[in-house]
C-alpha cells in the first residue's frame, strides 16, 4: 500500500485564492515521491477561531487517526496552519505522536528527523515564524481598527443597521434622506409642540408611510427610542456618526418631555401599590391586580366550568398598611438571620482560601528543595549539567505559576476578610410608612418580597362582621393567618389579638 500525504491550504477570506499555494505545495510533494495526495482546503480565520473550531484541522486529525498510510503533512507557510502559537505547537505534537512528518515550504523546514525527534534548526525556525505569524495577525487587527476609526471620523458607514432618515452616498458616507427625514422632523414637532402621545405619533407615521409596520404593537417604544437617539441632532449611534436632522434645542426639549413622562409613570398610583404581584385569591390562585386609579386590589374572571363570575376586591389602605407593619416588625429578624448565614459562608470561604495559600506555599518549598538537590547533584557530578538545567527550568516554570496563584489567593483572602468585617456592622433600618414616596415604596417592596413569598386572601363573612382572611407564607416556609374587617379597619392575628398598624392613604 502506497504512502499518502496531506496538503493543508488555508485562506482567511473567501476573496483570497487557494489554487496558487495548493499547486506550489503539490509540486514539492510529488518531487518527494508522493503520488497519493489529499488536499484539505480551508477558508477560515486562523485568528478568530480556536483549534477545535477549525474544520480543516479537525478533518486533518480525523484522517490521520483513521488512515495509518498518511506519512506527511505539507503546508505552504506556517501561518497556513494557524496564527496562534498554541495551535501550531499542538498540531506539531500531534503529528510527532502519530509519527507523521511536517514540512513547511516557505521558508523550507522539515520538522522531524527519521526517528521523529524535532530537528534543532527546525525548532528554532518553528518558534521564530510562530512569533512572526502571531505578530502579523496583531498588526492586521490594529490596521483594521485604525481603518474603522478613520472611516468613523469621516462620517462613513462602518457596519450595522442604518437609522431611519438616512441613506448612504456613493462613497459610503451618511447623507440625510430628504423624504424619510421629514417623518423624523414631524415626529419631533408633534411631540414637542403639539404634545401628542408616543402611540399617536407612531400611528401618524404609519398612516403617512414613513414607518412600515402592520400593527401598533411596540410602536410607542420605537418612537421613544427615536426621540431619544442623539444621532438625530448629529451624533453617534452604534459606532456610526450621523449628520443632524433636527436642531439641538428641539432635541433637548423632547428629552425633557420624555424625562417628565417617565417620572409621571413612576409616580402614578399604580406604582404606589405595595403588594402588587404578591396577593393571590385563595381558591383559584389567581393574582390580584393593582388598580391604577382606585384604592384597591381586585380580581375579575369569568370561569367557564362551571360558568361563574369570580369578582373580588381587597382594600389597599388596610392591606398595604398591614404589610408595612409586618415589614417593620419582621424584616430586622429575617435580615439578622440572613446576615448570620452570610457570615458562616464568608468564614468558610476564608478557611478554604487559607488552605489554598498553605498548599501553594508547600509547593514553593518543595520546588526550592528540589532545585537545591539538583544543583548539589550537578556539582557532585552525579547528574549531567544539561539534563539538570532542563529539570531546573521545568521547576522554575512551576514556581512561576505557583507564585501567581499565591498572589491571587492572598488578594482573595484580603477581600474576603474585608467582606466578613463588613457583616459585623448592622445599620439600624429606618421605618418608612410614607406610601406617597415612590422611591421609599420601591425599597419597602424589595424588603417585603425578601420576607414574604406569597399572601393568599379570601372573602369571609360571619356574625363578627369579618370581611376577609390573609394567609401569609414567609420565605422561610412558615405560615401565619390574619383576619381583617373592611368596615372597622381592624386586623386580628390567630390569637385574636388586634394588630396595631397605620392605614395607608
Amino acid at each position: 500500500m502506497k504512502d499518502k500525504c496531506i496538503i493543508l491550504s488555508r485562506v482567511s477570506t473567501l476573496i483570497q485564492d487557494l489554487v496558487q499555494q495548493t499547486e506550489a505545495v503539490r509540486k514539492q510533494a510529488m518531487a518527494d515521491g508522493y503520488e497519493d495526495i489529499v488536499v484539505i482546503e480551508d477558508k477560515e480565520s486562523a485568528v478568530k477561531l480556536d483549534e477545535e473550531s477549525r474544520l480543516g484541522l479537525t478533518r486533518l486529525k480525523n484522517m490521520i487517526l483513521s488512515d495509518p498510510t498518511i506519512k506527511c503533512v505539507y503546508a505552504y507557510e506556517l501561518s497556513r496552519i494557524g496564527r496562534r502559537p498554541e495551535v501550531n505547537y499542538n498540531i506539531r505534537n500531534f503529528l510527532q505522536e502519530h509519527r507523521v512528518q511536517l514540512i513547511i515550504l516557505s521558508p523550507y523546514m522539515k520538522v522531524f528527523d527519521d526517528d521523529f525527534n524535532i530537528i534543532e534548526t527546525s525548532n528554532v525556525m518553528f518558534g521564530l515564524f510562530n512569533v512572526l505569524s502571531e505578530n502579523e495577525g496583531f498588526i492586521r487587527k490594529a490596521r483594521f481598527k485604525r481603518g474603522k476609526l478613520a472611516k468613523q471620523q469621516q462620517g462613513k458607514y462602518i457596519g450595522g443597521g442604518i437609522l431611519l432618515g438616512y441613506k448612504l452616498d456613493t462613497d459610503k458616507s451618511f447623507i440625510v434622506d430628504k423624504e424619510a427625514s421629514e417623518g423624523i422632523r414631524m415626529a419631533f414637532d408633534m411631540y414637542v409642540r403639539q404634545r401628542k402621545s408616543l402611540t399617536s405619533i407612531g400611528r401618524e407615521l404609519i398612516t403617512l408611510g414613513y414607518l412600515h409596520r402592520k400593527s401598533l404593537h411596540g410602536v410607542s417604544a420605537f418612537v421613544y427610542d427615536m426621540l431619544s437617539n442623539e444621532a438625530y441632532k448629529g451624533g453617534v449611534s452604534r459606532g456610526n456618526i450621523y449628520p443632524p436632522i433636527v436642531d439641538e434645542s428641539t432635541f433637548n426639549a423632547a428629552g425633557k418631555l420624555l424625562e417628565e413622562h417617565r417620572k409621571c409613570l413612576k409616580t402614578s398610583s399604580y406604582y404606589n401599590h405595595l403588594c402588587k404581584g404578591l396577593l393571590r385569591e385563595k381558591k383559584c390562585g389567581y393574582v390580584l391586580t393593582a388598580h391604577g386609579k382606585k384604592n384597591f386590589y381586585y380580581l375579575h374572571r369569568i370561569m367557564m366550568e362551571p360558568k361563574t363570575v369570580l369578582s373580588f376586591i381587597v382594600p389597599r389602605d388596610i392591606i398595604d398598611g398591614f404589610f408595612i407593619h409586618l415589614i417593620d416588625t419582621r424584616y430586622g429578624e429575617i435580615e439578622q438571620i440572613d446576615i448570620e448565614e452570610r457570615k458562616k459562608q464568608a468564614e468558610k470561604q476564608i478557611a478554604l482560601t487559607e488552605k489554598k495559600i498553605e498548599s501553594t506555599r508547600k509547593v514553593l518549598e518543595n520546588c526550592d528543595k528540589k532545585t537545591r538537590r539538583i544543583q548539589e547533584r550537578i556539582v557532585d557530578g552525579k547528574l549531567d549539567e544539561k539534563m539538570g538545567d532542563d529539570m531546573i527550568r521545568e521547576i522554575q516554570d512551576k514556581v512561576l505559576y505557583a507564585e501567581m496563584d499565591l498572589r491571587k489567593f492572598k488578594n482573595e483572602l484580603t477581600n474576603q476578610q474585608l467582606h466578613r468585617q463588613s457583616l459585623d456592622i448592622i445599620w439600624p433600618d429606618e421605618k418608612t410608612t410614607d406610601c406617597t414616596d415612590t422611591e421609599g415604596m420601591e425599597k419597602m417592596r424589595q424588603k417585603l418580597f425578601r420576607i414574604v413569598r406569597v399572601a393568599y386572601v379570601e372573602r369571609i363573612k360571619d356574625q363578627k362582621g369579618i370581611s376577609g382572611k390573609i394567609e401569609v407564607v414567609f420565605t422561610d416556609g412558615h405560615t401565619e393567618n390574619y383576619w381583617y374587617n373592611s368596615w372597622t379597619k381592624k386586623v386580628w392575628d390567630e390569637n385574636n389579638q388586634e394588630v396595631k398598624y397605620q392605614l395607608v392613604a
